[in-house]
Formats: structure tokens, C-alpha cells, sequence
């Protein structure tokens, strides 16, 4: 249900964006368009973070074949997708940042 809201959300958010650009093009041009081009590139951004959730529900409730990755490696898949859906750089925790030299 979050997922389908996430999406609804985003179509609202970008016709909203729609509906002030014509409202404010005559004031100001760029400005409006600036509000458009940020507003399809945060919406794109929700949406991809709704297709980490929808992805990581479907590997977590068996919608996906993982058997050949075992019990361990299935449930490694669904915490990297629901890391990745809440945190930008999901490698900080994994261990990752350990070997690379230009990670905080």
C-alpha cells in the first residue's frame, strides 16, 4: 500500500509542479522552470526509492526465485535493498568503507 501511495504522491507532486510553472511563467521564466526541473528530479528520486521497496518486499515475501543464493544470501539480497531504500550510502555498513581510501 506505501509503495502504491509513493506513486500516487509523485504523479500529484509533478502536476502540481505542472500547474505552478503555468502560473508563474509569466513572472518569471526561469525561476519556473527551475521549479520543474527540481520537482521532476526529486519525484524521479521517490520513485526510485519505491522501486528498492517494492523490490526488496518482493524478494523478502518469495515473489522472487533466490533460492540459488541459499537462506543467508536471500536475506543478505532483501537487507541490501532495504538498506539501500533508506540510506544513500548503504556501503558504510557493510563493511565496504574499510577498504576504500576515500570514504569517511
Amino acid at each position: 500500500m506505501g509503495v502504491v501511495a509513493e506513486l500516487i504522491g509523485g504523479t500529484v507532486w509533478i502536476f502540481l509542479a505542472m500547474t505552478l510553472y503555468l502560473l508563474l511563467k509569466d513572472v518569471n521564466k526561469t525561476a519556473a522552470r527551475a521549479t520543474m526541473v527540481l520537482a521532476a528530479l526529486g519525484t524521479g528520486v521517490m520513485l526510485l526509492n519505491a522501486v528498492f521497496e517494492f523490490e526488496s518486499l518482493r524478494a523478502a515475501t518469495g515473489a522472487v526465485d533466490l533460492s540459488a543464493l541459499g537462506t543467508a544470501g536471500s536475506n543478505s539480497v532483501v537487507m541490501l535493498l532495504l538498506d539501500t531504500q533508506h540510506s544513500p550510502a548503504p556501503s558504510r555498513r557493510s563493511g565496504w568503507s574499510d577498504t576504500c581510501s576515500w570514504s569517511a
